[in-house]
């Protein structure tokens, strides 16, 4: 398209999206953090650790939905459970630690996912998905310079495609 679309759009769903640097060192305290679109970042320096936390509300049940999370051409999402991957960037991990070590409960619903990497997309599956709000995130890497465009964030129940939502495109500078 010539033109992405610069408002965000909802037919049954909400989505918001919003990503920041951190640093490894820092990556324990900043997982604690509630989300927070205001912070969100459009600059990253070249090899940054990107987190990309995405916000999805439903206002009744949902079945079988798909959140499709489309890449910026300098980013790459880091799949951390393969064997070359560090294991302190495996997300889920630290979730299921945090749990067990009896942190404080999560404002947000819970909600079984399954999660694909792609090279240009990040897809989260959710067969049941109650009225909430949900927080799904995900860890990338800024690997190329330049100026990229970020195509909207898209969220549909997949059998009803006419109920979803979408995020406004924007743009990232990886210096």
């Amino acid at each position: 398209p010539r033109e992405l679309p610069s408002e965000p759009l909802e037919r049954g769903f909400a989505v918001q999206k919003s990503q920041r640097s951190v640093t490894v060192a820092d990556l324990e305290r900043v997982l604690r953090e509630a989300p927070n679109p205001a912070n969100s970042s459009q600059s990253f320096a070249g090899g940054d650790l990107v987190l990309v936390d995405l916000l999805v509300a439903a206002p009744v049940q949902r079945h079988f939905v798909v959140i499709e999370d489309p890449l910026p051409a300098g980013l790459e999402a880091i799949d951390a459970s393969l064997a070359t991957a560090s294991a302190e960037l495996d997300l889920e991990a630290r979730a299921a630690q945090g749990a067990s070590a009896g942190t404080e409960p999560s404002r947000f619903q819970t909600s079984w996912f399954r999660q694909e990497l792609r090279d240009d997309r990040v897809l989260f599956f959710v067969d049941h998905m109650p009225a909430g709000i949900y927080h799904y995130r995900y860890l990338a890497r800024a690997t190329t310079l330049g100026r990229f465009v970020v195509p909207p964030t898209r969220v549909e129940e997949m059998y009803q495609p006419e109920v979803f939502a979408r995020s406004a495109a924007g743009h990232v500078e990886v210096r």
